[in-house]
Formats: C-alpha cells, structure tokens, sequence
C-alpha cells in the first residue's frame, strides 16, 4: 500500500510539473509567432515604403514569413488558423494573440 501511495505522490507531482512546462513551451512559441510576425510587418514596410499607421494584410506579410501565414499559429489554436491566432495590428503597434492576449505578449527591450 505504501508503494502505492507514493507512486500516486509521484505522479501527482509529476503531472502537475508536465502541465506547467507544456504551458510554458506553447507560451514561447506563441512569442516567437508574434516576433515572427512583427518581423515580416518590418520588412514589408521597408520594401513597400508604408508609413506607420498601414496595417499589412496577412497576404503581404507571406512572402516574408518562411512557409507562408497559413503555417503560422497559436499552439493554443485547436481551429489552427493565422485568423484566429493573430491579429496583425498596424506597423507602430506589436501583434497580439488573439487567444490570450494578456499571457502571450513580447517582453518589451530594455535599453
């Protein structure tokens, strides 16, 4: 019974700790989308000489984006689509997700 018991510990614990670090991984993956996207708006607006307050459209940002928008999603996602992941906002404004807008943010730069 008592190695029952502390293999139920184990895996209680065990558990909790795979939650959180899958939780963690989907949450740096979702950042590195956003960081992805804020890239490609950079580069479009370089290329296309926008001012700041265009909003590109996931169809401009594919070029820049290896594999294309559509490859491009929340982990969170179940639907696994760019529109519902991601909105793209303007070119002076970071993407945000649209999943958990709070949570998945990029950390801004210190100086």
């Amino acid at each position: 019974m008592i190695v029952v018991l502390v293999i139920g510990m184990l895996a209680s614990i065990a558990s909790a700790n795979y939650r959180r670090a899958t939780d963690e991984a989907r949450k740096s993956a979702c950042i590195n989308n956003l960081r992805q996207i804020d890239s490609a708006k950079g580069q479009w607006a370089i290329e296309h000489y926008e001012p700041g307050n265009t909003t590109p459209g996931p169809e401009d940002l594919d070029p820049f984006i290896k594999g294309g928008v559509a490859k491009v999603y929340c982990p969170g996602d179940s639907t696994k689509t760019f529109a519902n992941s991601y909105s793209i906002n303007d070119l002076d404004t970071n993407a945000t997700c649209l999943l958990s807008p709070t949570k998945h943010v990029v950390p801004a730069e210190s100086s």
